[in-house]
C-alpha cells in the first residue's frame, strides 16, 4: 500500500510482482489530499493515479493520503489473519515527500516552532545527536553549502520559509500516527509478539527548491495559475511547494548534502527493526544495503526462498547476524556502488570514492566540473577532507571497482560525465 514508483507497464506492477493485495499511487509526485479527479496532480501534468487491484481508483475526497494507505494495509492484514495465513506488507508512505501538504489540525502543532531559522534548529539536532550517542562530539560535520543568513532575510521570507517546515513536521508527525495505528492493530489483533516490523527511509532529506520543481514540471501558464502558493494557502491540496535545501541539510546533518547526491546525506538513512528474537534497545553502526532487506526478512521468518527459473537471485545478504548481535558487520572489505542522474559513489569498508552530477538548474549543489573525490568515513563522517590528492593509490583502486560495478550491473554512464581514467 502506497506509493509504488517502479514501472506501471505490464510486467512491472505490485499485481506481477507477488502482492495478492494492494492499493497504490503508481508514479510520484501526486498531491496528498484526494481531491475530484484529483485535479492539482492533472494541472502539473503529472499522470499516472492510484489503482487497486489493477483497477483505477481515486483517492477518496477530502481523505489523506498516509491515512488511506494505511486503512488499506490494515484491511488487507486482517484478511491475511481471517485466513489464518501469515503475511508480507509493504507500507511505503508518500509523506514527507514533497508537494508538502498536511491537515491543518497538524501544521497547527507546528506553529511557531521554526521561527529562529534553519541553522539553530540544525545545531540543536547536532547537540541532540550527540547526548544520544549517534555521533561523537569530534566527529566531521559537513558545514551547509549555499546558505543564507536567516536575519538577511525578510520577514516574509522568514514566514514562507518557517511554514513549510511547519508543514514537513506536519507530515512527519502523520506518518508516526499511522505507524502507530499499525502496532496498535497488530498488538490487538496478537499478531504483534509474531511480527518482524522494519521501518527506513528510501533517501536522504529533499533538498529540491520549489522553483527548481515546478522548473522540472514544466507546467504551463494555466497550470501555473492553478496552484495558490499564498502563505495563508501553503499546505492545502492547490499548494504546491518542497522546503529547499537549507532545512534538507537541517534533516541531513552531519552528512553532506542531501536527496539524488550519492554523498552521506542523499544514501545514509535511518533504520529500525524490532520482533521475535530481535534484542530491544540495541543500535548498530554497521554498514547496510537495500539490496539486504529481502534475504534478512527471509533468514529472520525461517522460510526457504524459491527464485523462478531464468531470475537472478536478488544481490545482499542478510543482516540477522547483525541484529542478533552475532556480527559487528556483514559487507567486510566488499565493493558497494551506486549512481543517479550523473553522480556516482563506491565504498569498500569505510573507504568512499564520490562524483558529484554535474551542475545546472536542478542540480545547483553539483559540480561544474565532476571529479573523483575520496572519504575515510572513519575520520570524516561529515565528507568534509577530500584525500583524493593524499592516497592517490586508494582511489585508482576504488574507481576499478566502480568500473566493474558498470560492468556488472550493465550502468549506462552518459558521454558528458568524466570516467575515472
Amino acid at each position: 500500500s502506497g506509493k509504488w514508483h517502479l514501472g506501471k507497464d505490464v510486467g512491472q506492477t505490485p499485481t506481477d510482482r507477488g502482492f495478492d493485495r494492494s492499493y497504490v499511487l503508481l508514479d510520484g509526485a501526486a498531491g496528498h489530499f484526494g481531491v475530484p479527479g484529483d485535479s492539482i496532480r492533472t494541472q502539473i501534468g503529472v499522470t499516472g493515479g492510484y489503482r487497486e487491484d489493477g483497477q483505477i481508483v481515486d483517492l477518496p475526497n477530502g481523505r489523506y493520503a498516509g491515512d488511506v494507505y494505511t486503512d488499506r494495509l490494515l484491511d488487507y492484514v486482517n484478511e491475511a489473519q481471517s485466513l489464518n495465513q501469515p503475511f508480507f506488507a509493504y507500507l511505503a508512505f508518500t509523506e514527507p515527500h514533497w508537494p508538502l501538504q498536511a491537515p491543518d489540525d497538524l501544521i497547527e502543532k507546528y506553529r511557531g516552532r521554526y521561527d529562529a531559522g534553519p541553522e539553530t534548529l540544525r545545531q540543536e539536532r547536532l547537540n541532540q545527536m550527540v547526548a544520544l550517542d549517534l555521533i561523537e562530539p569530534d566527529d566531521t560535520v559537513h558545514e551547509p553549502i549555499n546558505s543564507t543568513d536567516w536575519s538577511s532575510m525578510s520577514r516574509e521570507e522568514q514566514q514562507r520559509s518557517a511554514r513549510a517546515m511547519e508543514i514537513y513536521a506536519a507530515m512527519v508527525d502523520s506518518l508516526d500516527q499511522n505507524v502507530g495505528r499499525i502496532l496498535d492493530h497488530l498488538e490487538r489483533s496478537n499478531q504483534l509478539d509474531n511480527t518482524i516490523i522494519l521501518f527506513m527511509s528510501d533517501n536522504g532529506a529533499d533538498g529540491v527548491s520549489t522553483e527548481a520543481l515546478l522548473l522540472g514540471m514544466r507546467p504551463t501558464d494555466d497550470q501555473l495559475a492553478a496552484i495558490d502558493n499564498s502563505l495563508d494557502n501553503l499546505g492545502q491540496p492547490d499548494s504546491y511547494i518542497a522546503y529547499g535545501p537549507e532545512w534538507a541539510q537541517v534533516s541531513s546533518a552531519p552528512f553532506n548534502r542531501f536527496k539524488v547526491y550519492t554523498t552521506e546525506g542523499g544514501i545514509r538513512v535511518p533504520a529500525f527493526v524490532t520482533g521475535p528474537g530481535i534484542p530491544e534497545g540495541e543500535m548498530s553502526s554497521a554498514f547496510l544495503h537495500v539490496t539486504d532487506v529481502l534475504p534478512t526478512l527471509v533468514e529472520l521468518a525461517s522460510i526457504l526462498p524459491a527464485y523462478e527459473e531464468g531470475r537472478l537471485p536478488p544481490n545482499g545478504k542478510s543482516f540477522a547476524p547483525v541484529i542478533e548481535g552475532k556480527r559487528t558487520g556483514i559487507h567486510d572489505s566488499e565493493p558497494i556502488g551506486w549512481e543517479l542522474f550523473g553522480g556516482r559513489a563506491l565504498r569498500v569498508d569505510n573507504w568512499k570514492a564520490v562524483m558529484l552530477p554535474p551542475k545546472n538548474n536542478f542540480f545547483e549543489y553539483g559540480s561544474e566540473q565532476p571529479e573523483w573525490m575520496l572519504f575515510d568515513l572513519s575520520e570524516d563522517v561529515g565528507e568534509s577532507e577530500d584525500l583524493s590528492d593524499k592516497y592517490p593509490e586508494k582511489l585508482g583502486e576504488m574507481t576499478h571497482h566502480w568500473e566493474v560495478y558498470v560492468i556488472e550491473n550493465g550502468v549506462i554512464v552518459e558521454d558528458d560525465v568524466p570516467s575515472s581514467e
